[in-house]
């Protein structure tokens, strides 16, 4: 009898610590389907977009606009992700981020280079994918500054150029289609939905595509790129702006998840420049970017 006791006793245990072994791989499973700062995001970046997030050093020509002919963009941003998590049947993906980035013009042709215009950019972001479709919904805030070396130079005075005092509040969904080819078109729909000043209030329409070869070359090192990218409001009386940007993108040899792109770059429309949006504007150039 004492036997069959210790029998039942040893099974009884057993049991339970395999209980608690398959109670711990289901909690292990959960809290690994949770990822934290993710070094690269699920919604790839708008490779045309002249205001994507991300660090850059652009060379612009201008052919037409308010400014001289030549500038330096630098910019500074990133589309961080924060927080990722997998649907129940792992088809979908969810992905809570911030974008967040300085986008500036800089006059080289003038004695010190001064200060043309600087927009600041920040919002939260959800981004969702499933099987080949990509969906970004985010809400940001943007304020565009004169430089005052601008303001106080004699061609600021000359020409009259006057600060505006423009910030406002934009919500944008966008969904995107992967092709196996490399091929991503998207379309999008916006509305800034609080300005200053008031009469900025507009919807907004998206529309391009990316194109990234599936394919590197030169020794595996890069691949070729191209995009093109319009956004359109009723502030550029729904004129449509168009951006298009063509050349290399490198492969990460440090595995650190940043995309290192060299692009040559076309852009005509209103200008992306907060201050001047009301002038048209069309320059040629080249750039160093790297996503985040």
């Amino acid at each position: 009898m004492r036997k069959i006791n210790k029998l039942f006793i040893l099974v009884a245990l057993l049991t339970s610590n395999l209980s608690n072994a398959e109670g711990i791989k289901k909690e292990k499973k959960a809290s690994s389907d949770i990822e934290l700062l993710s070094p690269t995001s699920i919604f790839k970046p708008l490779l045309g977009d002249p205001k994507w997030p991300r660090f850059s050093l652009a060379y612009y020509y201008y052919t037409k606009g308010a400014f001289k002919y030549q500038t330096i963009a630098p910019n500074f941003g990133a589309a961080l992700p924060l927080v990722r998590w997998k649907g129940e049947d792992n088809a979908q993906k969810y992905e809570l981020g911030l974008h967040a980035g300085l986008f500036a013009t800089m006059d080289v042709q003038s004695s010190p280079t001064r200060l043309i215009n600087a927009d600041y950019f920040i919002g939260p972001t959800l981004a969702l994918k499933n099987d080949r479709w990509d969906y970004l919904f985010r809400i940001a805030h943007t304020s565009s500054h004169l430089g005052d070396e601008l303001l106080l130079s004699a061609d600021g005075t000359q020409r009259n150029i006057k600060r505006i005092n423009l910030s406002y509040e934009t919500a944008e969904v966008i969904a995107g289609y992967n092709f196996p080819s490399g091929f991503r078109p998207f379309a999008g729909v916006g509305y800034i939905f609080h300005a200053d000043p008031n009469y900025y209030k507009s919807a907004e329409l998206i529309a391009g595509f990316d194109y990234r070869h599936p394919e590197y070359y030169l020794n595996g090192y890069a691949k070729p790129v191209f995009a093109i990218y319009s956004k359109t409001t009723h502030n550029f009386k729904w004129n449509p702006n168009l951006s298009i940007k063509t050349g290399l993108e490198f492969k990460d040899k440090f595995v650190i998840g940043k995309e290192l792109q060299v692009l040559l770059e076309y852009y005509y429309g209103n200008s992306i420049h907060g201050q001047f949006y009301n002038t048209k504007e069309s320059y040629v150039g080249i750039s160093l970017n790297l996503n985040f």
